[in-house]
């Protein structure tokens, strides 16, 4: 039969079973005491099976902020990065000072004759010309016959 020791031992408590006094270590296991008979080594027996596993345990504190260490040392450049968008389209300018007037070109070459225009519109009628003088007499011309309206003349 296997020995029942106390679950929750204190060190330096003991516990007696078949004449045997047993006193519990810091080192968290069961010692034999002094005082009983001689005590005979006897062979490893069999492990025994593996016990049920124990509640978490509370955290801890948080302990101090270390000091604050070196700086390291510059990284290499990052790649570019993709272009933005296009920006909005700015104000109008100022308008700039005229430029000076350029100097006088070249005669140029003497162009074609042009066509014959069309006809003027007729000018007004002229003032009545001074009468002109008495010509002189003609020579007599044949005599001739002339029939008016039923008789001879």
């Amino acid at each position: 039969m296997a020995i029942d020791f106390p679950s929750s031992p204190a060190t330096g408590q003991t516990y007696t079973y078949g004449g045997v006094t047993y006193t519990y270590s810091a080192q968290g296991v069961w010692l034999v005491s002094g005082g009983g008979g001689a005590t005979g080594t006897g062979g490893t027996g069999p492990t025994g099976p593996t016990g049920a596993s124990g509640t978490s345990g509370t955290s801890g504190v948080d302990g101090a902020t270390g000091p604050t260490g070196s700086a390291g040392s510059a990284g290499g450049a990052g790649s570019t990065g993709a272009t933005g968008p296009t920006g909005a389209v700015g104000s109008a300018g100022t308008p700039g000072t005229p430029g000076s007037v350029g100097a006088t070109g070249p005669t140029g070459a003497a162009g074609s004759a042009g066509g014959v225009g069309s006809a003027g519109a007729t000018g007004p009628t002229g003032a009545v010309g001074s009468a002109g003088s008495v010509g002189s007499t003609g020579p007599t011309g044949p005599f001739c016959t002339a029939i008016i309206a039923g008789g001879l003349f």
